[in-house]
């Protein structure tokens, strides 16, 4: 990179964009690692993601370890920074999956060595990086981005991933997460809340839907409560029941599905809870998705098993709908099922 740039009124962002037109992702990285300055961060980590199925062998590990040495305070700049930066990491990771499993192989040994050190800046890592943008206020919608790829990302990390799950709620990530959505579902559903919350939740099914390792110490595994239940879930239970509200509102079935997902999981490990789910509008709103999504055989089966748990609310318009839904899939033997016991014959 050329280091006789013009210092006059050029901003550094205008420097770099007259003199890098059409770099490399090998000369991409290299600048990335150089610069400290947040916009033409922001502009490499765009130019990544673009040829992010040009890029060199562990790209994705220069690009986590340049989020973790972002360091603090936070400021709009470095969470666009951020933002780019997460952005371009999802994308190598979707297309791939050596990096991937790098990845979790790094994130997998710092967390369980409790050091979580994992960028050159020892005061600096990535995990605690995630927590304190999570932690930020919440502004709609600016500040979202780089929280809702944050957790694109470690969504893609956890998911199928038992041990390294097991590991990352032990750093207290669900409550982090869960504290985020409920705040920003309380200052008011919009298109970016959507977004945002639809980034959010999918993490939190992810680490809700992994077992625990810890459960082979007992001798009935299934007897075993995971982490995340024995602490306080009362703020998990508003967060989800609040966004299955507002994305209900806002006629969308794929955060709905996610957010009934979630639930789910709950019930299954916290049965005090499951008294207030049972008495909230949550059974009415999934039949609401069982009549909007009457031929997508996945949300049927969220929705089913959802009211399996919570059980059919009163009335005839319940059950025809949940046997209108199965009429429709008759070779989805699971949904078959599911709807011979929620509506015997």
């Amino acid at each position: 990179m050329p280091t006789n740039v013009a210092q006059a009124a050029q901003s550094p962002l205008l420097s770099h964009l007259a003199l890098n037109q059409k770099e490399k992702p090998e000369s991409l990285l290299r600048t990335l690692k150089a610069t400290q300055e947040p916009k033409v961060i922001s502009w490499v980590a765009t130019g990544l993601e673009l040829r992010a199925d040009q890029v060199p062998a562990r790209s994705a590990v220069a690009l986590f370890n340049r989020f973790a040495d972002l360091g603090g305070p936070w400021t709009e700049d470095k969470e666009e920074a951020a933002a780019g930066i997460l952005g371009a990491l999802s994308e190598l990771l979707r297309l791939h999956e050596e990096e991937k499993l790098t990845l979790q192989e790094l994130l997998r040994n710092e967390v369980e060595t409790g050091k979580l050190r994992w960028s050159h800046t020892p005061e600096w890592d990535r995990l605690r990086q995630f927590l304190e943008l999570l932690a930020r206020p919440v502004h709609l919608p600016a500040p979202l981005g780089a929280a809702a790829k944050g957790c694109e990302v470690l969504e893609q990390l956890c998911r199928g991933q038992e041990e390294l799950t097991s590991l990352v709620h032990r750093q207290h990530v669900l409550p982090a997460v869960s504290s985020l959505l409920l705040a920003a579902t309380k200052a008011g559903p919009s298109s970016s809340w959507l977004h945002f919350a639809t980034f959010l939740v999918s993490l939190m099914e992810a680490l809700m839907a992994e077992k625990d390792t810890d459960r082979f110490k007992l001798a009935d595994p299934e007897l075993f409560i995971p982490v995340w239940a024995s602490r306080k879930v009362e703020p998990l239970t508003d967060s989800l029941l609040s966004t299955l509200r507002s994305s209900a509102q806002g006629q969308n079935p794929l955060l709905q599905c996610l957010s009934l997902q979630a639930l789910t999981h709950l019930l299954r490990h916290h049965s005090p809870q499951a008294l207030v789910v049972e008495r909230s509008d949550a059974p009415k709103m999934s039949l609401d998705l069982i009549s909007r999504c009457a031929c997508d055989e996945e949300k049927l089966l969220v929705a089913f098993e959802f009211l399996l748990l919570v059980g059919l609310p009163e009335g005839h318009e319940a059950a025809a709908l949940v046997r209108t839904a199965a009429a429709r899939l008759p070779r989805s033997q699971r949904l078959q099922e599911l709807a011979h016991v929620l509506v015997p014959k």
